[in-house]
């Protein structure tokens, strides 16, 4: 009774943390169909998934086509508890079954799978405890959890080469499997995978086999012997908990290893005819700057005997080494570096890095300086081809600024503006000294007038008496007559309106 609550405990939690909740199949909708015995949905690909079976056939085979619709999925559940089923034939159109898909016919005693199925879900046979024996399909790559769980009966089962993962739990409680071999190509026997099997007399592990579980073999009190390959590297706790087995191995092996910590009998395997072809290093340590290495002792990686020492690996000493940041300059303080052996890190000499030298734009507070050897510049400056001014505190101007009288235009850049420029919807113009004029002014041979702001007039102005007018482009009309509202005007070669 202890046993088997120990059992049912840790079976309990592990369903409770890994057992997958949905399958794998990708539906087009959620619309269920029915015909005849068979609910149906249609998947993506325009095929079939057997949802549910509502029949009472004892002896089934299953359809490759529901209403046209190729059958390629048993579904979750599909045939979950049907308690009268004692045989199935599967069409060659399916290539998945899917979760729990049989689950529970405890009194399915045959099933036929074609080698279309490529895969077989979790609990897919679960607790089918009068199944005596299957063939599974040669292009199955994976058992998953629990798929046999419970299958009291299986007496003998052949995995087929193709597999190269056996999942937890996967023949779990199978208490008449008699012998079990598997294939090379399985690097790992996981938790639980044979527990409470307690017919298994005889099991082969491969040498691709790197690890075994957690109470992989619990409970297998009939097991009375199993030989572990050199390839194992690690066992699990319990793995062999109430088995009375004895462990069968190559000296100094891991095999050897953990029998020897968990009180179990450990049978060395004989090879007389070794010839001790492959060697391995064993206790090796590698060279550093200052203490010679250990190649390490050789042993037969075969039988594991004793060969012979190794070598002395000479110190390596330190390396020329290699200049390490340690503190990073700034504008403001100095930084440090280290000259260091790249092995061991050896400090071998410390210099201390210049702190950073400010040179061209920089932003400072949100204002720009431009700097030449940490200095920041003012006043008048060319860079880059354009005019930029700087304040008696190095800040980049921009804007309207006055300077020597003169007024000057910068744009948000801080670059000095030239020519027409238009600021504030209305029009400017600056000489080549970016210098704001004012008054009379001829551009381009036509005149124009800009008053005391410097702004571009357009219309009529009267001026020392006189009377001019400026066309919308701001030009003075001369030397022309223009009809100017209801009115034609004349205007004699200076401009002046002679008929106001």
């Amino acid at each position: 009774m202890l046993k088997k609550s120990l059992s049912v405990f840790l079976v309990l939690i592990m369903i409770l943390t890994a057992f997958p909740l949905t399958g794998i199949v990708s539906f087009a909708d959620d619309t269920v169909y029915t015909s005849g015995d068979w609910e149906y949905i249609i998947l993506d690909d325009a095929t079939a998934v057997i949802n549910k079976y509502t029949g009472s056939e004892t002896n089934l085979t299953i359809p490759s086509e529901i209403d046209g619709k190729i059958v390629t999925c048993i579904g979750y559940e599909a045939f979950a508890n049907c308690k009268t089923l004692t045989g199935v034939t599967i069409p060659d159109s399916v290539t998945v079954i899917d979760v729990d898909a049989f689950s529970h016919c405890s009194s399915l005693k045959s099933i036929t799978i074609p080698d279309s199925v490529i895969r077989i879900r979790d609990g897919a046979f679960c607790s089918c405890s009068a199944l005596e024996t299957i063939k599974l399909p040669d292009k199955l790559t994976r058992i998953f959890y629990n798929t046999f769980y419970d299958c009291s009966s299986l007496k003998s089962i052949t995995i087929p080469d193709s597999v190269k993962l056996i999942d937890d739990q996967s023949f779990a409680g199978c208490s008449s499997l008699e012998s079990i071999t598997i294939p090379d190509g399985v690097t790992a026997i996981n938790d639980s995978t044979f527990d409470a099997c307690t017919s298994l007399t005889n099991v082969t592990i491969p040498g691709s086999v790197t690890s075994i579980g957690k109470m992989a073999f619990c409970f297998c009190e009939s097991l009375k012997s199993i030989i572990i390959p050199a390839s194992v590297k690690s066992i699990g706790s319990f793995a062999f908990y109430e088995t009375n087995t004895e462990i069968c191995g190559k000296h100094g092996s891991y095999a050897e290893t953990y029998a020897n910590e968990n009180g179990i009998t450990f049978v060395r395997l004989s090879d007389p005819e070794c010839e001790h072809n492959n060697t391995e290093r064993r206790s090796a340590y590698a060279p550093d700057c200052t203490h010679d290495g250990y190649s390490g002792d050789i042993y037969c990686a075969d039988c594991g005997e004793y060969i012979g020492l190794g070598e002395e690996i000479p110190a390596l000493g330190h390396d020329d080494g290699e200049w390490v940041v340690t503190v990073e300059p700034t504008y403001s303080h100095s930084g440090e570096k280290e000259l260091r052996c790249t092995r061991c890190g050896k400090v071998f000499k410390t210099e201390y890095i210049p702190k950073l030298s400010k040179n061209g734009w920089m932003k400072e507070n949100g204002k720009w300086r431009y700097y030449k050897d940490d200095n920041a510049l003012t006043g008048w400056q060319k860079i880059s081809k354009k005019w930029y001014y700087f304040n008696s505190d190095g800040i980049m101007q921009t804007g309207w600024q006055k300077i020597s009288k003169k007024w000057y235009y910068f744009d948000k850049s801080g670059a000095m503006l030239s020519g027409w420029q238009k600021i504030s919807k209305k029009w400017y113009y600056f000489n080549s000294s970016g210098a704001m004029l004012t008054g009379w002014q001829k551009i381009s041979n036509k005149w124009y007038y800009f008053n005391a702001s410097g702004v571009m007039t357009t219309g009529w102005l009267k001026l020392g008496g006189k009377w001019y007018y400026f066309n919308s482009s701001g030009a003075m009309l001369a030397n022309c007559s223009q009809k100017i509202g209801k009115k034609t005007y004349k205007f004699d070669k200076s401009g002046v309106c002679l008929n106001p």
